[in-house]
């Protein structure tokens, strides 16, 4: 498990996206600024492929529909900590710690400030 702590978001313009539906990128940094993985968002109809990591790298290739582009950035905007670790049968998880959040803390900050 590794926590987190940056993000930088990438669209794909034009009919196809990036050639194969690839319309946006989502990567995640640790704390050292290290690249986690690229969480890819797919146009609905599209081929999603399975999650992988390249030959030689490390940084992990995610792809979910597009549908849940809006879902995840709204973790990574409102939830702390968030982890991203994989699982069995390459399998990749991005969510808050195990633990539990405390209910509404993200709105609470927001509208305190």
């Amino acid at each position: 498990m590794t926590i987190v702590t940056k993000y930088d978001v990438l669209f794909y313009g034009g009919t196809n996206g990036s050639g194969d539906g690839l319309r946006a990128q989502i990567r995640l940094y640790d704390e050292a600024h290290k690249a986690l993985a690229y969480v890819r968002f797919y146009d609905r109809g599209s081929a999603i492929p399975v999650d992988f990591v390249p030959p030689l790298l490390d940084t992990w290739r995610v792809h979910l529909p597009s549908d849940m582009f809006g879902s995840v950035l709204d973790v990574l905007r409102n939830e702390k900590p968030v982890q991203f670790y994989t699982g069995r049968h390459d399998r990749t998880y991005l969510g808050t710690l195990p633990e539990g959040e405390e209910i509404g803390e993200g709105e609470g900050e927001a509208m305190a400030a």
